[in-house]
């Protein structure tokens, strides 16, 4: 691990029925970046168990190529966007998107 990178990873496991509560993925992101962040928003609307394990490893490397979560990316530009919503209009939006789909 290199201390003078901060490390930034998410990391998330949960129940499918839990998933489609928080409104599920939104699939309006295109490219790496953001879609977890904004997932993760709309699950701390419900009952989250925010907790993990140590020791932690991240084996640090340096950032690939188009994967790093710059602010100028469309997918960062959209979450940028997408979270000026608060998190539960955004989770009744994409509930009923996937009710709509659905039929």
């Amino acid at each position: 691990m290199n201390p003078s990178h901060p490390t930034v990873s998410v990391v998330m496991s949960v129940y499918d029925d839990v998933s489609l509560l928080a409104g599920g993925m939104d699939e309006g992101f295109e490219g790496w970046g953001g879609e977890d962040a904004e997932f993760w928003d709309r699950c701390q609307t419900l009952s989250v168990w925010n907790s993990g394990y140590l020791p932690l490893v991240h084996f640090w490397h340096a950032p690939q190529p188009g994967k790093t979560p710059a602010k100028g990316t469309p997918a960062m530009r959209r979450l940028q966007v997408v979270l000026r919503t608060p998190a539960t209009d955004r989770i009744r939006t994409l509930r009923r998107t996937r009710t709509d789909d659905s039929h």
